[in-house]
């Protein structure tokens, strides 16, 4: 996957964005939890609501185990820090830009400030669908090339929807 522009000599990069790549990695397993919380044995065994790690700091040893560490908007721990990258994009005037690593969008300009990865995959999600975004572009892309996919599905460059 991956960008040309990415370090360490990709081979066959299909210009996947950060914010699919990683942010579809954030989103994924905290979706999941979020459908199969009150289903796992862990969760009814302990009798854990969603939301009890809310006011837990990252390295707190109280909240549930599906809770500490990566599944950090599962359990509510970083509401806080939606709210402070919210009001960052907003004080910027309301944008931010999903380029690469360093800021590169897929047609070369640098753009400033960028978008949080797992906020703007959340969005994806969001503005078209979770099949859209786990399996249509993903079939799609390895032939197409992530760009020409993502317009097919969601009907929006990846610069026009960053």
């Amino acid at each position: 996957m991956g960008m040309s522009g990415d370090c360490c000599g990709l081979y066959n990069p299909v210009e996947v964005p950060p914010f699919w790549s990683e942010g579809a990695a954030i989103v994924f397993p905290d979706m999941f939890l979020w459908e199969k919380f009150y289903e796992l044995d862990y969760t009814k065994r302990n009798n854990f609501k969603r939301g009890d790690a809310e006011d837990s700091t990252y390295f707190d040893s109280s909240p549930p185990m599906v809770c500490q560490g990566f599944d950090t908007y599962l359990c509510d721990k970083l509401v806080r820090n939606y709210n402070n990258v919210k009001q960052g994009i907003q004080e910027n005037g309301g944008q931010c830009y999903l380029g690469s690593r360093e800021g590169v969008g897929l047609d070369g300009v640098v753009r400033q400030p960028q978008c949080d990865w797992a906020m703007s995959a959340y969005y994806l999600a969001y503005y078209a669908s979770h099949q859209i975004m786990w399996v249509d572009i993903p079939r799609d892309m390895w032939a197409m090339g992530f760009p020409a996919a993502f317009q097919k599905h969601v009907g929006l460059t990846v610069d026009e929807f960053a």
